[in-house]
């Protein structure tokens, strides 16, 4: 996410992008497997609409759903700061 004085000055833009973001490679990992959201669902013994609303960056997010999730598909959460490119 590009730091701007716009999105910085409410955390929310940032939970925001963090939560599309997020969504979106979960989204793509089940894709990417084949996989429908109702197998996952019923294999991790959880509701449909939470993996729903974590591949869409809805509503709060279910940590323990992310959890299982993550375990489910093998994967980890990186997160990089990086230098912000600033204008001349």
């Amino acid at each position: 996410m590009q730091t701007t004085p716009q999105n910085t000055n409410s955390g929310k833009h940032l939970k925001q992008w963090f939560k599309r973001t997020l969504g979106c490679c979960l989204k793509e990992e089940r894709q990417n497997r084949h996989l429908d959201i109702d197998t996952i669902a019923r294999t991790l013994h959880t509701k449909t609409i939470n993996i729903h609303n974590a591949e869409q960056g809805i509503d709060r997010i279910q940590w323990h759903t992310l959890a299982r999730l993550l375990l489910f598909y093998k994967k980890d959460i990186e997160i990089t700061l990086t230098d912000i490119k600033m204008k001349k």
